[in-house]
């Protein structure tokens, strides 16, 4: 799961906020659409470490870090899901990163630093993480299909709370 690479990102500044969006397969509703968040850090530019869930289990965090080479602006996403929900695009279904740093639900977090970070679980194995940053949070949590992001300002809060059904959430710190 990188419990260590979690570890790494505590202190470090974000430079710039990215929701990672797979082709929606099937999905009706944007907030079942499969994304993960992407961050790149003031120290390493053009780097943009990835949290996700386990395509393997659906359950489980997972981080990784890849060279950012191509992104559209977050003003542009809702036209390209509609534009793949509705297999208009044409061409290859592909990831796609959408930069959300100017965007008013992220940019108060543009600049900030991770303070800690928390593993959501119930009754052991943990299916999220939050990153803590001043007085909000990221969350990254999974889905039918996927994951989603949620903070204060963005998604779905219905997403976290769906897991308080199967039992009470403990939230554990990775520092």
């Amino acid at each position: 799961m990188g419990l260590i690479q979690f570890r790494a990102l505590i202190g470090r500044a974000i430079s710039r906020i990215f929701l990672v969006v797979w082709p929606p397969e099937g999905e009706v509703l944007n907030k079942d659409v499969d994304m993960s968040l992407g961050l790149e850090f003031s120290d390493q530019k053009n780097i943009l470490v990835t949290i996700s869930i386990s395509r393997d289990d659906n359950w489980t965090p997972e981080i990784n870090c890849v060279v950012l080479t191509d992104f559209l602006p977050s003003e542009q996403m809702d036209s390209w899901l509609n534009g793949w929900m509705k297999l208009s695009l044409g061409g290859t279904f592909q990831l796609q990163n959408f930069d959300f740093s100017d965007d008013s639900r992220f940019i108060h977090l543009i600049g900030k630093s991770i303070t800690d970070i928390k593993l959501a679980s119930i009754g052991g194995d943990p299916f999220g993480v939050k990153l803590n940053i001043d007085s909000d949070h990221l969350m990254v949590v999974p889905i039918s299909d996927g994951a989603t992001v949620v903070t204060s300002r963005f998604g779905d809060r219905s997403a976290i709370e769906g897991f308080e059904y199967l039992g009470q959430i403990i939230y554990k710190d990775v520092n």
